[in-house]
């Protein structure tokens, strides 16, 4: 197992002992890959034990052209189109890489023939007249077993870059999952949940018998269907910390939103503070009246019942049952109401950026 250490060093991107890998901290997401790759390249290839051996054959050989060599034949079998886009993109820390522009001049394939190429081109060769330079194109007895140490490597490194873009996209799907947040609920659609999409139902009703005998016996017509149109109830907070704008502004945006019904749905609208009332008296008055609520919600016979109100206390209000009862709570002035902690109610909060405007 190769150790994978990460450095503070200035000016440094990566480079291995060939004990370990030394990888920049500042390196991340592709740019951390590639290095990595590049660096365990190095091993994979043997490139120590085989510059060594060059070296002993060879004399007066230049360490910079060398490693110029050897990361050439990095890239020519190592690396993909993907990671030479990487060497190649604006503002990486990669950048001045060997690439694979770079290595399509080269008629050599590996680092003992690719040095000898270097030399005679000069290229990013520094003082190169003053070696005893050897004929381009050399070969060396030992290419054969370089052949087998190339592709082993590329099976390694085929290997690590399948995991790691496996690792890579079990990341990111986890991501999704805990980022994702389920879309919040209309009012519109709570009440399709309801009503129904149709929002008129049928009422089986049966016609009076028919007097005409058929098989002796007394032949029914049958059921006729009846229009039944649902019923909301819409209870409106008049007490006196429920400011009489807010509630303008609620209550306008409500009937916005059932006007989609198109009149399918009987609704009625009830206020309440110290009382319930029917007509809307414009001002806040009064403490908040929610025992006489959920009392009106327990003995109504309306199958949806939506409560506009704020964070007053329901210390007052009794048990009363209501679990048969559909019932939506929007807070204004508020995330939360005490209303809906204690009797467990579904809240939809829509008001908040119209109230965040007063």
């Amino acid at each position: 197992m190769i150790k994978e250490i990460k450095i503070k060093e200035k000016g440094v991107v990566a480079y291995t002992d060939f004990s370990a890998i030394y990888l920049s901290e500042f390196l991340v997401g592709d740019d951390y890959e590639v290095a990595r790759i590049h660096e365990l390249a190095h091993i994979w290839l043997q490139h120590q034990i085989r510059a060594e051996i060059f070296k002993g054959k060879n004399k007066n050989i230049d360490n910079h052209i060398l490693n110029l060599a050897l990361d050439c034949e990095i890239a020519i079998h190592i690396y993909t189109d993907n990671d030479d886009a990487v060497i190649n993109r604006p503002r990486t820390r990669l950048t001045g890489g060997i690439d694979k522009k770079f290595i399509k001049k080269l008629k050599s394939k590996y680092a003992e023939e690719i040095y000898f190429e270097l030399l005679k081109s000069g290229k990013n060769a520094k003082n190169f007249d003053k070696h005893i330079f050897k004929k381009s194109g050399e070969k060396n007895k030992n290419i054969k077993d370089v052949k087998d140490i190339i592709n082993k490597a590329k099976k390694e490194s085929k290997k690590i870059k399948d995991t790691a873009k496996k690792q890579k996209s079990q990341k990111q799907f986890k991501k999704q999952i805990s980022d994702f947040k389920p879309p919040k609920p209309s009012l519109s659609s709570e009440i399709d949940s309801v009503f129904g999409r149709n929002k008129i139902r049928r009422e089986r009703s049966y016609r009076r018998p028919s007097r005409i005998e058929h098989n002796n016996d007394f032949f029914k017509k049958g059921m006729i269907s009846k229009k039944k149109i649902p019923k909301l109830t819409v209870y409106v907070d008049r007490s006196g910390s429920f400011c009489s704008d807010k509630t303008a502004k609620a209550t306008s945006t409500l009937k916005n939103i059932i006007e989609k019904y198109r009149g399918k749905i009987k609704q009625d609208a009830i206020y309440f503070n110290d009382i319930l009332f029917s007509a809307d008296t414009g001002v806040g008055s009064g403490g908040t009246n929610y025992n006489a609520v959920i009392k009106h919600i327990a003995d109504n016979n309306s199958e949806l019942s939506v409560i506009i109100t704020d964070d007053d206390s329901s210390e007052k209000v009794d048990n009363i049952k209501i679990e048969l009862k559909k019932i939506i709570i929007i807070p204004v002035g508020c995330d939360n109401t005490d209303l809906a902690r204690k009797y467990n109610i579904k809240e939809i909060i829509i008001w908040i950026k119209l109230i965040n405007k007063i």
